[in-house]
């Protein structure tokens, strides 16, 4: 038996930040289609879905039509789609499901109840599912409150629940993974975060993250995942159906004693872009390290806001963030607080202070001027820059 496992999909949402010829071929219903084409083509017997995979209420009609496609070819190909509802879906899925062919689409748990659902194979039960649907779109217990497995009886378990991994004062049905893998079931397949995650051991816990990302913030690879049952147990799931889209964050971490020359800089993207294998990449460059050039760096990053790495790739957003080079002999010069976290870096701060100019830090990245006993207008130019890098200096223990 052969299961593709999958949750956030999200239904009704196009990715952001896209330019617009891209947005058609990124919506989620084309990654939905993409996973009916992988199961076919895995020939799997299952596909299951951790919840969310319809964005909200309002995305009912836009949802209904490409779900019942796929599950109508699904189910002309055996496959059954098995599903329970998140809290983005807990209103609209049940009504979808109404509408769903029944041999083919199933709703698990829902109203908050668990449910269990055996697998058969050659005529055979071959694997138990537990599944649990949010009632609403908040639930603030832990679902496995309420979970009473089945006696042991030798049929392999698989756990199906949409939840906050971690998070125990979520709004969104908070879950411990200590708590899970203390229950007496072969695997987990959660939702509710679009970062991909495996947690292996016995049973292994799997966030398969959404197949297809919707924002700059869910960079890395998103895929569905599949699972072969084998032995009397579920295998550690392999990745399937990679994202026809990816968002990364390239860091270019910059040095004072080398000019940021553009040809330099670009050659660093095209080396980290050689791995991705997805249709189209956005990215998001962020520089660091050190620059004493700020106005020759701004003048690279004008021309790089127009290049195109390439036809499947573009620059979303650049993050300038390089501090001036460490001048403790033009620091001094400047008095006050700037001499003396000078000194400190050379001679380490007393026990005790590091907390406080931490906290010190922090009130610094929202002021501008200050002198030396407290926070307060100075005829000086914008200090910031010295006093920030002094700062991370002695919070990082740099010599």
């Amino acid at each position: 038996m052969k299961l593709l496992l999958c949750s956030d999909l999200h239904l009704g949402r196009t990715p952001a930040r896209l330019p617009e010829p891209w947005r058609r071929p990124a919506r989620t219903i084309r990654a939905w289609e993409a996973l009916v084409e992988c199961a076919i083509r895995e020939k799997v017997n299952a596909v299951i879905l951790g919840g969310d995979l319809v964005d909200a209420e309002n995305g009912f009609w836009e949802a209904l039509a490409p779900l019942e496609t796929g599950a109508r070819t699904l189910g002309d190909a055996g496959i059954r789609v098995i599903a329970v509802a998140g809290n983005h879906d807990a209103v609209v899925l049940p009504r979808l499901a109404a509408f769903l062919p029944s041999d083919v689409f199933t709703l698990l748990g829902a109203r908050g109840q668990w449910e269990a659902l055996v697998l058969k194979e050659n005529d055979a039960p071959a694997l138990r599912l537990y599944g649990w649907s949010f009632p609403r779109p908040h639930w603030d217990g832990d679902p496995l409150d309420d979970f009473s497995p089945a006696p042991p009886d030798g049929l392999p378990a698989l756990g199906i629940v949409h939840g906050d991994l971690g998070a125990s004062s979520s709004r969104h049905a908070p879950l411990s993974l200590a708590r899970l893998q203390a229950q007496p079931v072969t695997s987990w397949l959660l939702g509710h975060l679009h970062a991909p995650r495996l947690h292996e051991g016995s049973p292994w816990v799997l966030m398969p993250g959404s197949p297809q990302p919707l924002d700059p913030s869910e960079t890395g690879a998103h895929h569905a995942w599949i699972t072969e049952l084998q032995n009397g147990a579920l295998t550690p799931p392999r990745p399937a159906a990679t994202a026809s889209l990816r968002y990364e964050t390239l860091e270019i971490p910059l040095r004072a004693d080398i000019p940021p020359g553009e040809d330099t800089i670009r050659k660093a993207i095209l080396r980290q872009l050689e791995g991705f294998d997805c249709d189209r990449t956005v990215l998001r460059l962020r520089f660091t390290g050190e620059t004493s050039d700020p106005a020759f760096l701004a003048a690279c990053i004008r021309h790089l806001t127009e290049w195109e790495p390439g036809g499947n790739t573009i620059i979303e957003k650049i993050e300038n963030r390089p501090r001036p080079p460490f001048d403790p002999t033009a620091c001094r010069q400047l008095g006050g607080l700037h001499a003396l976290l000078a000194d400190l870096i050379e001679q380490g701060p007393p026990d005790g202070l590091r907390q406080r100019l931490g906290d010190l830090h922090a009130r610094i990245l929202r002021q501008g001027e200050f002198d030396g006993k407290g926070l307060a207008p100075l005829p000086l130019p914008d200090p910031r820059p010295h006093a920030e890098r002094l700062l991370a200096e002695i919070l990082e223990g740099s010599p």
